[in-house]
């Protein structure tokens, strides 16, 4: 039989090209047959073939791994933060995204933190948009506002962590906008406990624009903890530390006056980072802000009712057609023959749970059961924005924030190769506009490559069989946290880009099947250089 690739969707591209493995009918043969092959390789030559397969797909990731792999995660993330002036970025633009992020900060944080915020910009023109919209629980998230926390203190550059966090996801995504994440051990097992604000109904739903967890959720997450302790789950003085941190942070009145979640989690992550740093008083704030709220807001306020490039990029017909030409396909972007993505908007139309898609037909958006229209004029969009009806897609959102403002946006390791790639065609399609030079400049000289380590390389804790289990936020506050702090202060000064890097292929693949985590740090010497924050336990 002719050699040929094995067709098995759990395998990637890359290590099914590489396997040539012999042509079956049977689907469990080949899977036998992709094992067995695995099992022939070393570790080493597995992890070779997964670092071809990610930086395939990430080509911007390969070029900082292989010039900046031998760096540590503090020095790496301080270097970030060095950023080029954009001598071509119209000062008037800068003072309206400015304005925008600025007072969506003091609205919920007061004039003060207003104030803060717009005069960082003012000399760091930058905000991190990699994280999503949610309480702090994730541990690659965490990991990523630790290192900007610990840059940011030796620099001096920041007293704000400013993310603009992407709640353009679904309640049931990995990063659990739910609740909380904690970690127990029972028996040896490693159990992952659930602390949650909204019931497993919304999972379909999207945290753009839900309503505001109430004060009789409060009391169900104050019960899920009397029972963790009831059940022998955690031991008292940890049940004391949680129903403290409710007590403090997620039902105080004013958290539980906002009416929507978003308003609710730019709050409560600001004071759970406080409790978390409240023996270091030289800790930036960690300003959590809706990505696509604030981008309403820009479309609404600055360019509805002017003659913008923006407002021909949302109404002209011309324009349309460019866009298609140019982004369709395009990573991050919609794709029309393959129905994925979305034009311009997503569009939650009410008493729906679920958001749905949007294609241009004539001089409408409507979605593909055509039960929902959107008539492409400036009052109907400018209603539609009003109702919270409308989610700009991630195509509108970081051409608004990165080419037509200019901002500066540290993103994963996917980001910084389709934000790129968005510049290349957007550039293309100013071209056949045939646009002035300022927009053509100003998107030139757009950093699309800064870069976060949102994957989880600093805070660990040991379970009983040994195991690193990453830590989130309550981990910490659990533990007892001014010991924890300063080993992964130490972690970051020693822990190179590269082995944080290696250690999170199979998650950016989704392939845990021909190598895992604990397997890479072998290789890497992550294993033997790393401290963990302690031991779970009961």
């Amino acid at each position: 039989m002719p050699v040929t690739h094995i067709n098995c969707h759990k395998f990637s591209p890359e290590l099914r090209s590489h396997l040539l493995l012999k042509k079956s009918t049977s689907n469990t043969m080949h899977n036998q047959l992709i094992q067995s092959k695995l099992k022939s390789l070393t570790a080493r030559q597995r992890l070779h073939l997964l670092e071809k397969d990610v930086f395939r797909k990430r080509p911007v990731l390969k070029h900082i791994y292989n010039d900046y792999g031998t760096m540590s995660l503090l020095e790496f993330t301080k270097l970030q933060l060095d950023l080029p002036s954009n001598n071509y970025l119209p000062q008037e633009r800068k003072a309206e995204a400015i304005k925008a992020i600025s007072e969506t900060a003091g609205k919920l944080l007061g004039d003060t933190k207003q104030k803060s915020v717009a005069e960082q910009l003012v000399e760091t023109y930058a905000v991190i948009t990699s994280d999503h919209h949610g309480p702090i629980t994730d541990p690659g998230f965490f990991n990523s506002n630790l290192l900007f926390n610990y840059a940011s203190q030796a620099t001096h550059k920041q007293e704000n962590i400013i993310i603009l966090s992407c709640a353009n996801i679904s309640f049931d995504n990995d990063s659990f906008p739910r609740g909380h994440l904690f970690h127990s051990q029972n028996g040896g097992e490693t159990i992952t406990n659930q602390l949650v604000f909204f019931p497993r109904k919304v999972r379909p739903m999207p945290v753009f624009g839900h309503v505001a967890y109430t004060e009789e959720q409060v009391l169900n997450a104050r019960k899920r903890i009397e029972d963790l302790y009831a059940t022998g789950v955690i031991k008292e003085s940890q049940k004391e530390s949680l129903l403290q941190v409710i007590k403090n942070i997620y039902a105080d009145r004013n958290v539980l006056a906002q009416t929507t979640f978003s308003e609710q989690v730019t709050l409560t992550n600001y004071a759970l980072w406080k409790t978390l740093f409240q023996n270091d008083s030289k800790a930036p704030n960690l300003i959590y802000l809706e990505q696509e709220s604030l981008v309403n807001k820009l479309i609404t306020t600055y360019h509805l009712k002017k003659n913008t490039l923006i407002k021909r990029i949302l109404l002209d017909e011309t324009y349309h057609k460019l866009i298609i030409k140019h982004f369709d396909t395009l990573p991050g972007g919609f794709s029309t023959e393959q129905k994925t993505g979305t034009f311009l908007f997503w569009a939650v139309p009410n008493n729906q749970k679920y958001r749905v898609q949007l294609w241009k037909q004539g001089n409408e958006l409507v979605s593909t059961d055509g039960a929902y229209h959107l008539p492409l004029t400036a009052d109907a969009i400018a209603q539609a924005l009003e109702n919270k009806e409308l989610i700009p897609s991630t195509l509108l959102s970081f051409i608004i924030l990165s080419f037509y403002y200019g901002l500066t946006l540290f993103g994963g390791g996917g980001q910084t190769t389709y934000l790129t790639r968005m510049k290349k065609a957007y550039k293309k399609f100013l071209k056949e506009l045939d646009l002035s030079d300022e927009d053509t400049r100003l998107s030139d000289h757009v950093s699309t490559i800064q870069q976060c380590i949102p994957y989880p390389s600093l805070a660990f804790f040991t379970s009983e069989n040994k195991q690193a289990i990453p830590a989130t936020p309550l981990d910490m506050i659990l533990s007892g946290m001014p010991e924890s702090l300063k080993t992964i202060q130490e972690m970051a000064q020693t822990i190179t880009v590269k082995q944080a890097f290696a250690r999170a292929f199979p998650q950016m693949l989704h392939e845990t099947e021909s190598l895992q985590a604990a397997d890479i740090d072998v290789i890497t010497g992550f294993d033997t250089q790393s401290k963990t924050c302690g031991t779970l336990s009961l």
